[in-house]
């Protein structure tokens, strides 16, 4: 859908997207696992946008977790002020293997390329 927005002209391949695909859920996965980890050193029963951002600092680089840190605080508030506890509006709950036991993150406005467990 972005690449759309921004080249309209231009397509991707099955593969290409497989392969984006794959990109995400394993950066997704790691963030996870980090805030995961965060959240127990700290006590903490519960993932908060804090160990979120803090994983984000920590596993990417530079401007790159600045940007990322942005986009997201960007994502929360504007889902935030739509539909504040509305899990049924394209909200998506997220299993890892590398989390703790019982420990499930809840991401906003996921997209439906990425396979859901």
């Amino acid at each position: 859908k972005v690449l759309k927005q921004v080249h309209p002209d231009t397509g991707i391949s099955k593969k290409a997207m497989e392969i984006m695909c794959n990109f995400v859920e394993d950066l997704f996965d790691r963030l996870a696992a980090e805030a995961a980890k965060l959240a127990t050193y700290n006590k903490k029963s519960t993932i908060s946008s804090r160990e979120v951002q803090t994983a984000a600092r920590l596993l990417l680089p530079g401007e790159l977790s600045k940007h990322a840190i942005s986009e997201g605080t960007k994502a929360v508030t504007k889902v935030s002020f739509v539909c504040f506890g509305c899990c049924s509006l394209g909200f998506g709950a997220w299993y890892s293997p590398l989390l703790p036991d019982s420990t499930v993150l809840l991401l906003g406005s996921l997209s439906s390329t990425v396979d859901e467990r």
